[in-house]
């Protein structure tokens, strides 16, 4: 593990770098009537945030059929610290109400992100491992479920870890996402712009015994002799986004990505076990909103990465979401 986070971190540093030296080479500073940069000034913003995931089956024959895994995890706050074109945040678990560890399940879970953003370039590297999952869908299953008094059902033996790397590169120098996401710079006009995102997933899925209950089998019936899976998907996305200035302080942030990639996977059914190469598709997507002002700002912030896997008759997506809400200084 160790060395996943390593690499991750000089993979990123490597990236900056050379991503700075082009700004240097090709002039590639923001344009100023458009984008305000703060380079000799840190940013502070004390936040709550949430990672988690979703993971969800399918049924080829019929799309309505699916059963949707989540894990019951906690709130974090902290604070983050940007300057230039590097990020870092400080943060400590928020604990538990009991009740609602009894209600969703336990989960033992483990996040690490890091991410660079210039003004033509971006980079993120995370891991996550979540063990033990509840079915977010039960109302679909059991007659007269009630989301607000029942139990959810849950599987603890599920295991889900995904470890991704992404660059995108943007085109335009009128539109800043360092602005709308850390701060470290000012959106002054609306402005948008295309990007390319390639990314990389490895995904793993787990499971000591079949991952739907007796009782649910008849909805996907795929799923009986499924045990586990290793995913690595490399993809390429192009995508859009656009910044809204509204009264000069107040924005929002609306970015998207879609693409393809190609997704060698190793699946173990019962005791057989089996190599495929297949197609998957990309989705990725984020947006902010908030004030933006010369000294304070604030911002709520969420974003959500879809990576498909195909598997006989069944489609499991696979989808890293999080959220976060601060507010702060520049100094």
């Amino acid at each position: 593990m160790k060395k996943i986070f390593i690499s991750s971190i000089l993979l990123l540093y490597c990236l900056s770098a050379s991503s700075q030296l082009l700004d240097k080479i090709f002039k590639r500073n923001p344009d100023s009537v458009y984008v305000m940069p703060y380079k000799n000034k840190i940013t502070a913003k004390p936040f709550v945030s949430q990672q988690f995931m979703s993971l969800n089956f399918i049924d080829f024959d019929n799309e309505s059929k699916n059963v949707i895994y989540n894990p019951n995890v906690k709130l974090y706050t902290g604070v983050e610290l940007n300057y230039k074109f590097l990020g870092f945040a400080f943060s400590a678990k928020i604990p538990r109400i009991k009740s609602m560890q009894a209600k969703f399940g336990d989960t033992k879970f483990f996040n690490f992100k890091l991410n660079i953003t210039t003004s033509h370039f971006g980079a993120e590297a995370f891991f996550q491992r979540y063990n033990g999952f509840y079915l977010f869908n039960a109302k679909d299953f059991i007659s007269n479920f009630s989301v607000l008094s029942d139990t959810f059902p849950q599987q603890e033996d599920l295991g889900v870890y995904n470890f991704g790397l992404s660059a995108y590169w943007q085109f335009s120098k009128k539109m800043s996402l360092a602005a709308a996401f850390n701060q470290t710079q000012r959106q002054l006009k609306t402005a948008g712009s295309f990007f390319f995102m390639t990314s990389y997933l490895l995904s793993g899925i787990s499971n000591e015994g079949i991952l739907v209950p007796d009782s649910f089998l008849n909805t996907l019936p795929h799923l009986a002799s499924y045990r586990s899976g290793v995913y690595n998907t490399f993809a390429i996305a192009p995508g859009y986004g656009k910044t809204f200035v509204f009264e000069k302080s107040i924005y929002f942030t609306l970015v998207g990505y879609a693409g393809v990639g190609l997704q060698p996977q190793y699946n173990k059914f019962d005791n057989k076990s089996e190599f495929k190469f297949r197609g998957a598709y990309k989705f990725n997507g984020r947006a902010a909103i908030g004030y933006n002002g010369e000294i304070f700002f604030a911002s709520f912030t969420a974003g959500a990465d879809l990576t498909t896997i195909k598997l006989r008759d069944i489609k499991i997506n696979v989808i890293p979401m999080f959220w976060k809400i601060g507010a702060g200084m520049r100094f």
